[in-house]
This record gives structure tokens, C-alpha cells and sequence, in this order.
């Protein structure tokens, strides 16, 4: 085994840094406590900012050489402002609830990108998404095992890296799943329509506001108003609910007085102003929860606004729908025979038998009501005739095609048979000689 060794000059870094950042927000008895840290570090053979091992109140008193009652404010003020992660434990001798430590690190001090390291505050359900899709591959365009690595967001999304494969467009990412399709089977995509609108709208309801004055299709009628198309118009009205005052934007649009719009900025407004009273700080950090139940906590120090707790709680709310959807989907693989790829945002994409499509739908659904929402979804199934589907790099034109129509292979059984490709175009006479 290799000796230890401490890396001094890391450690040197964040304290030189916490002197010049921190002097005038701290009393030199807390400065001098957490620099007395390091040392604790190196008697337990840990490299720095590393998670302590668990100590009551009066074993660091002893350690550090300081007065007992003075461990608990110390410890409070530190994570106060920031520079350490703490689970308080309780000065009582014999007590189970000991006492952990973690200092931050300077890329996490410079960039306030704080991970709770000692509190997992990961929503279960998304941890466990993220524990299948990285047992398992896919058939991804060229690449017979494509495996990214998955990960959680601040909202309980589930997000893909080297590679990321979420990025691709839709068109892309379906020709590159169909690579992997049998004969027999069509890739699902499975998709909830207008999630966050739905969730807020749902949100509203319950505090009063009348979902039934709110149109079928809302943004036909701001197309005209606006004189926008009609996605920039979803995205003015999506942008209502996450400002910082949703009125003061829908003034400048000079609406027609009681138009529904206005009605649903002023619901919106009066709501964050009710989140944000109801979700009070805790240790300087704010906190809202999911129709779910999920807990999304702001980072510390970061500046936030009403409309950001409602944007953490509709996305949540959905990302806590689509997560259990996916599980279910998952548990029922085995009897179901179709197969769990990966999810997009709101949608999830599955490899399944045809006629299988509808089963899909039934597990989104019920995952919705679950949560006690009603969402639309809308099932997108790719067939596959035959197995030689081709995959096409973005940028292509051939990328764009492929994903709407279904390519025929002429001259041959596999990819690389020398021929003509031949698309199902509608009347059209198109043809591509490779």
C-alpha cells in the first residue's frame, strides 16, 4: 500500500482563497476553526475536502482544542456562508446523530456549484433510471453498443453525456435508433404533450384560477394579436410563467381587456407570490416541492426569483411523471417482451413489438395519474419492415428524409449492398443513386 501523503499545496489554494474572499463575512475564531479542518483531514488520512468520517460535538472539541459550546456555532456559521456541507449531529454523549463534515472545494467555492456530497438529495426514482440506463447499450446508427453515461438534474431530468445523445435532433436520433430495429418491430416514441403548461395550469386550478376559460389551442389566438408564429407564440406564453412577473410582460402585448391571457398572468403571479412566501429559507436556501413529492433545493448563494420555484416545480413534477413511467416500463420488459432505450426530455423512447403501442401509452398515462395530473400523449411509432435500416450523420439532407420515410434497400438483403435506394415518397418520383 502506498504511503499517505496530504496534498498540502491544494489545500493552501482554498484556504489562501477563503482568507481573501471570506475575512470580512467570518470572525477570526470561525476562520481559524475552519482552517483547523485541514488538520483533521491528515490525522484521518484523507485527501482535502474530503467527507469526514462522523464525530459528535465533543470528540472535534477535544481534537481542535476548543470549547464544546463553541463547535456548534462554528459548524452553523461555515455552512451558513457556504464553505463547508454539514449534517449536524447533537452535542449529547452517547447520541446516534453524530456530526459530518465535507469542505468544499475551490472549483465549488469559485464557480457556486455546490454538490451536496454528504446529503443525497437525489429524487430515488431518477437515481434508479440512471442505474439501468448505465447496465445497458443500444443500438445507436454505426455503433453496435453505444452506452452513454447518465446522469440527474436539478429537476430529477435525466441527462446523457459521452455521448450525448439527447442532443440530436428528433429526425437523427430516430434514424440512428432504427438501426437497431428487427423485423417485426417499431421504435415507440412516447410523448407528453405540453407537459409543463398541463402541470401549471393543473397547479393553478387547485388555487382558483378557471382552466376552463383556457383554450383549446391558445396560441392560434395570440398569433393573431402578436403578429408572431404560432411557436414563438408558446414560447411568450411558456415565458409568462417563469418570469419574474408574468403581468408586466403581458401589459406590453396591449391585449384586449379581460382577454385570457391577462387573466392567467395575474393567476400566475398571485401564485409564485404564494410559493414564494410559503417556501422559506432553510440554512439560506430555498426549497420547493414537486406534485410528486420531490424536494428541489436552490443552490446556495445562487440568485433566484418566484418564477424559478414554479419552473422547478413543473419541471419536476413532469420529470417525476416520465421517471416512474420509465421504471414501470422497465419492470414490465420482462413479461412484455419491448425494450426501455432512453428518455428525451418529456418522451421516452422504446423498442418495442407492433401493436404494442397503445400498452405504452396506457403505462404514461397511468404514471400521470399517479400524480394526480392528466396529460396528453402522443405515440410516434417508427415501423420496421426489415432490419437494414440506414443511418445518416446530422446535417444531411438524406437525415432529414430518413427520419420521416421508410428506406428500402434495392439490390441486396444488409447495409452496404451496392443499389438503389428507393424512398416511400407520395406521388413523387424522387430517387437517390448511391
Amino acid at each position: 500500500m502506498p504511503a499517505y501523503r496530504y496534498d498540502f499545496a491544494l489545500s493552501a489554494k482554498l484556504e489562501d482563497f477563503v482568507r481573501r474572499r471570506y475575512s470580512d463575512r467570518l470572525t477570526n475564531g470561525i476562520l481559524h476553526f475552519y482552517f483547523s479542518l485541514s488538520y483533521l483531514e491528515r490525522k484521518r488520512h484523507l485527501s482535502p475536502c474530503a467527507p469526514m468520517p462522523a464525530a459528535d460535538h465533543r470528540a472535534l472539541a477535544c481534537e481542535l482544542h476548543r470549547s464544546l459550546r463553541h463547535i456548534g456555532p462554528a459548524l452553523s456559521k461555515l455552512e451558513l456562508v457556504g464553505l463547508i456541507e454539514l449534517i449536524m449531529g447533537t452535542p449529547l454523549r452517547g447520541s446516534k446523530r453524530a456530526t459530518q463534515i465535507r469542505r468544499r472545494t475551490l472549483q465549488e467555492l469559485k464557480t457556486n456549484e455546490c454538490r451536496d456530497v454528504l446529503k443525497d438529495s437525489t429524487p430515488v426514482d431518477a437515481k434508479r433510471v440512471c442505474e439501468v440506463l448505465n447496465a445497458r447499450n443500444f443500438v445507436y446508427g454505426d455503433e453496435n453498443a453505444c452506452k452513454p453515461s447518465w446522469n440527474v438534474g436539478r429537476t430529477g431530468r435525466v441527462y446523457s453525456s459521452r455521448p450525448n445523445v439527447q442532443k440530436d435532433t428528433q429526425e437523427v436520433r430516430t434514424a440512428s435508433l432504427q438501426a437497431g430495429l428487427s423485423d417485426g418491430e417499431c421504435l415507440v416514441n412516447c410523448d407528453y404533450k405540453q407537459a409543463d403548461p398541463s402541470v401549471i395550469r393543473h397547479i393553478l386550478a387547485g388555487h382558483g384560477f378557471d382552466a376552463s376559460a383556457w383554450p383549446d389551442d391558445p396560441y392560434v389566438d395570440l398569433t393573431r394579436h402578436l403578429g408572431l408564429s404560432r411557436d414563438d407564440a408558446k414560447v411568450e406564453v411558456n415565458r409568462l410563467a417563469y418570469a419574474k412577473s408574468a403581468v408586466a410582460i403581458a401589459k406590453h402585448w396591449h391585449l384586449p381587456a379581460g382577454h385570457f391571457v391577462l387573466r392567467y398572468a395575474q393567476a400566475l403571479d398571485e401564485y409564485k407570490a404564494a410559493l414564494w412566501k410559503s417556501s422559506k429559507p432553510v440554512r439560506g436556501r430555498r426549497q420547493v416541492k414537486t406534485l410528486g413529492g420531490t424536494v428541489i433545493t436552490a443552490e446556495r448563494g445562487a440568485h433566484i426569483h418566484p418564477g424559478s420555484l414554479l419552473c422547478w416545480q413543473a419541471q419536476g413534477t413532469v420529470a417525476d411523471i416520465l421517471n416512474r413511467a420509465v421504471l414501470e416500463l422497465v419492470r414490465r420488459e420482462t413479461t412484455d417482451g419491448w425494450r426501455v432505450l432512453f428518455p428525451v426530455h418529456d418522451s421516452v423512447y422504446v423498442k418495442a413489438r407492433r401493436g404494442q403501442e397503445q400498452d405504452i401509452e396506457l403505462v404514461m398515462v397511468a404514471a400521470a395519474k399517479e400524480v394526480g395530473v392528466e396529460l396528453r400523449v402522443e405515440l410516434n411509432p417508427n415501423p420496421s419492415g426489415t432490419s437494414n435500416h440506414r443511418s445518416f450523420r446530422a446535417g444531411t439532407i438524406a437525415a432529414q428524409i430518413a427520419a420521416r420515410y421508410t428506406v428500402h434497400q434495392a439490390g441486396g438483403t444488409g447495409p452496404g449492398v451496392d443499389g438503389e435506394v428507393r424512398l416511400d415518397l407520395p406521388d413523387t418520383g424522387l430517387r437517390f443513386e448511391e
